[in-house]
């Protein structure tokens, strides 16, 4: 398997990677939507609020903190995964133009930590 493969493979796998995040990504976003929900018919539904007290009772200091600081790392994560995507490209275009007999040199970056 020569360089431009090894990279495919990668690119590959940050897909799926990509692509299991964003599901997740929606589910949250339905529980959220669920949680405004339950919100909404608190007043009148005491199911609901029951459900609300439990929530209330897992998170007492609120969700919205927690919430954000999820997005937060989402879309560091988001970025994360386009820089590597156009560096990937680049990184192909640069291959893909060189002459066979020039030898390839790669320059490393260093990566940030985003968690």
């Amino acid at each position: 398997m020569d360089a431009f493969e090894d990279m495919k493979a990668v690119m590959n796998a940050l897909n799926d990677r990509r692509g299991a995040l964003t599901e997740q990504i929606q589910e949250f976003e339905s529980l959220q939507g669920e949680i405004q929900e339950l919100m909404g018919r608190a007043n009148h539904d005491p199911d609901a609020r029951e459900k609300l007290n439990k929530l209330n009772q897992m998170f007492p200091e609120g969700m919205s903190s927690p919430q954000k600081e999820i997005m937060k790392k989402v879309t560091q994560i988001e970025d994360g995964f386009k820089a590597l995507q156009q560096g990937f490209m680049a990184l192909g275009e640069t291959e893909a133009s060189k002459p066979d007999d020039q030898p390839t040199v790669r320059k490393v970056k260093g990566m940030k930590k985003y968690m």
